[in-house]
């Protein structure tokens, strides 16, 4: 999300138009699920995904005409042939994607532009989740154009019961067939159909500790588009030149705990500093804050006597994963940073850590 963003934020200062495609709708089996986007420029660059490859070039071709044409389409792809006489690929994926393709232009329409931003930038810098009311189609476009995102829903109508209703059946987000009224700018009804989605914080990567073994982690995180705060008591080791793709660097005094940082559900923390009256400080305070995962590098014998609690005790604490990180057998710290974050993704999305082939049915949850 953080590239799509930047990159809509250069179009706005360059006044240029782009195009932004998300995945509103998926049956079956998909590489990519509802809510994943994808910013094509004017040029046929394209930042994000909606597929493997496999739309891509089509993408670049409807994105081109969007931009000409300044108005949205809903595109559907279906793979679920071997022998697909559509699109010639035969990728035989058994799915199918709904994608919806809008056009970003800061010249013509920059209003709509800017709300969208807007959207992004509360996911980067806030806590909270933004809810996405979006007209995909609709009956009259004279008043309730495709494109346009509702503040509301019809009376009767919660964006959470919708929400709960979508859980059901395994999905985040999804569409929604209603009749929209509204009597400030209508004065009837006007079938349409929407696309609701939460939209959740960008992750946080918190790590107490900026050792040479922090920078791959930091790398890492980086690549997946997580947000990563580096934080130390040491001014040799907390600085910019160790960790230049960090966004944030905290030095912190000897002994004391840093101020003003936001932990939340979607913040993931690390402590390793290799320091053990640092750890332990650091260590005792995230467990008093509302996260999700405490990451302690390190054997179960050392964060026991951190906590000056038993082994057995150490291993109660649910989301207190020390030593952090899953059994890849890796050694390296390239290696380690990869089995940290993959434990953090497994926590997050609640996957099971079992290879996919041992998983009976669809790849994705339902």
């Amino acid at each position: 999300m953080l590239d799509i963003l930047n990159f809509m934020e250069e179009c706005w200062k360059q006044k240029k138009s782009a195009a932004l495609a998300t995945i509103v709708h998926v049956e079956g089996s998909s590489y990519r699920r509802e809510g994943a986007r994808a910013i094509v420029s004017l040029e046929g660059k394209i930042i994000g995904s909606i597929s493997g490859g496999c739309v891509e070039s089509d993408l670049q071709e409807r994105a081109a005409r969007v931009l000409t044409s300044g108005q949205p389409e809903i595109v559907r792809y279906d793979f679920r042939g071997d022998n697909d006489s559509i699109w010639g690929m035969g990728v035989g994926c058994n799915g199918a994607v709904t994608v919806f393709i809008e056009p970003l232009d800061p010249r013509n329409d920059p209003e709509n532009m800017k709300r969208i931003m807007d959207d992004f930038r509360k996911l980067r810098d806030g806590n909270e989740s933004v809810f996405l009311l979006q007209v995909i189609e609709s009956e009259d476009h004279k008043h309730l154009k495709p494109g346009t995102r509702l503040r509301y829903l019809p009376k009767g109508i919660s964006v959470q019961s919708l929400l709960y209703e979508f859980k059901l059946k395994g999905k985040e987000s999804g569409l929604i067939r209603l009749l929209y009224f509204d009597s400030n700018v209508m004065d009837r009804e006007i079938p349409c159909t929407l696309y609701v989605e939460q939209m959740k914080p960008i992750p946080r990567l918190v790590i107490f500790g900026a050792g040479p073994d922090v920078a791959p982690l930091v790398k890492l995180a980086k690549s997946l588009q997580w947000l990563v705060t580096v934080i130390d008591h040491r001014p040799a080791y907390a600085n910019k030149s160790n960790f230049p793709e960090a966004d944030r660097i905290i030095l912190v005094p000897r002994g004391k705990f840093p101020d003003n940082l936001c932990f939340d559900q979607e913040t993931y923390a690390v402590v390793m500093s290799h320091h053990f009256e640092q750890d332990q400080l650091y260590l005792n305070e995230l467990l008093k804050k509302p996260i999700p995962y405490i990451g302690m590098l390190g054997p179960l014998k050392r964060t026991a006597k951190l906590l000056n609690i038993s082994e057995s005790d150490v291993s109660k604490i649910e989301r207190l994963h020390g030593p952090v990180g899953l059994d890849l057998g890796g050694e390296t710290p390239e290696e380690i940073a990869l089995a940290i974050l993959a434990e953090i993704i497994a926590v997050r999305q609640k996957g099971s850590c079992r290879p996919l082939k041992q998983k009976k049915g669809p790849i994705h949850r339902k």
